[in-house]
């Protein structure tokens, strides 16, 4: 308050800068004030909102949505088809590569062909049933899983290609019975009839009803029998046939190498029930 009563009027800045100095007295200062003030709005830029400069951080309200690519709902990711839609496919492609062989060479040799590539259909599907549960317990994981939840399916498709294969046999025999019979008797064949009807015994037993008629101990007993007896034929015939070269001995050792995966994993189940009965 002044003498006179009233408020005094606030300072300037160049009054207050008369403390300072002969400086502040003789030069204008509002220049160094302004380049102050921008100094220090570089530096420091969210501080002052009337700058430029500026940092405005948006509301999550008003940013822009994204629109998705008009193709992006076609692309879906791609699924296996299981169950009845994994048999119906196998079975699709078996028939489809049994007709391609059999149209791209004329009879005998499209036989010959057809039949050679029905029996390594067979054996790639059969390795994937009769290794599932041991794949399982050698090597855990998604893949392994998955194909011991469809091994029903996959059984069957082996099945199926099998068939197919029995039915190019016996038309190249009705057809061409000396070149069928030739190097071929009937003792020859026992092994691959017995593994026929093995295999129709596990197709007729893998849909419920028979499965329930038959009973659980029985089921497992057959179909654990099965597979081995027709792992035998594969071994067998394979074996036979490796002086003749091409695939057969790959063949062979494949077939030999799966039935020792498969002796391997079931020692391995059996040393963790007994580690289980012992803790």
């Amino acid at each position: 308050m002044s003498r006179s009563g009233r408020k005094a009027a606030p300072a300037t800045h160049a009054a207050k800068l008369k403390t300072w100095g002969c400086y502040a007295a003789h030069r204008d200062t509002r220049p160094l004030l302004q380049g102050l003030r921008r100094l220090s709005d570089f530096y420091n830029p969210i501080h002052n909102p009337t700058t430029a400069d500026t940092l405005q951080i948006p509301h999550p309200d008003t940013l822009p949505v994204t629109q998705p690519h008009p193709g992006a709902s076609l692309m879906k990711p791609l699924t296996l088809p299981s169950g009845w839609k994994l048999f119906a496919t196998l079975a699709g492609l078996t028939l489809a590569m049994t007709a391609v062989v059999l149209a791209s060479q004329p009879d005998p040799d499209g036989l010959r062909s057809a039949i050679r590539a029905t029996a390594r259909s067979s054996f790639a599907l059969f390795l994937l049933a009769f290794l599932a549960s041991s794949l399982v317990t050698l090597l855990p994981g998604t893949s392994s899983r998955r194909i011991l939840q469809e091994r029903r399916y996959l059984g069957l498709a082996f099945a199926f290609s099998h068939t197919v294969h029995g039915v190019l046999i016996y038309r190249y025999a009705q057809q061409f019975p000396e070149l069928f019979w030739a190097g071929r008797t009937l003792t020859s064949s026992l092994p691959g009839t017995l593994g026929y009807l093995f295999l129709l015994l596990l197709t007729i037993t893998s849909f419920k009803a028979p499965m329930r008629l038959l009973g659980g101990r029985a089921w497992q007993a057959l179909h654990s029998t099965g597979m081995w007896v027709l792992a035998a034929v594969f071994c067998l015939s394979f074996y036979k046939r490796i002086p003749m070269g091409g695939w057969y001995p790959l063949a062979f050792a494949l077939m030999f190498s799966a039935i020792a995966v498969k002796l391997t994993a079931k020692l391995a189940r059996q040393q963790r029930r007994n580690a289980r009965a012992l803790s």
